[in-house]
């Protein structure tokens, strides 16, 4: 019986060079939101509706689920960038749209 952790190792190192658990679940999650900001499939469609932005401090009732991505986008939000266009899909106050900070901090520290 080998573990998991071994399992998980490159090759040449003696593993399968099988990726773990924890990274297959941050990169599914980086495409969901990814998939938030681009897609217009029913379910982003109605999670932006709902929450507005991963980074929107006003949602205090939500899912576990939405709790993960949060983090993972305030983790990730320095490598996003992103492009204001007509009909975007952003929300103005609280994604990091102005230099890597909201608007609404901009707006509130005057």
């Amino acid at each position: 019986m080998i573990s998991w952790k071994e399992t998980c190792k490159p090759k040449d190192l003696g593993g399968l060079d099988i990726l773990t658990i924890h990274l297959l679940s941050y990169a599914f999650s980086c495409s969901t939101i990814w998939r938030f900001y681009n897609s217009e499939s029913l379910l982003f469609c109605w999670w932006r509706a709902k929450y507005t932005s991963f980074w929107n401090p006003k949602i205090h009732c939500c899912s576990v689920y939405w709790k993960n991505l949060a983090v993972i986008a305030e983790n990730i939000k320095q490598n996003m960038n992103f492009n204001v266009f007509e009909n975007s899909k952003l929300s103005l106050l609280w994604d990091p749209c102005c230099s890597g900070t909201f608007i609404a901090n901009r707006l509130w520290d005057c």
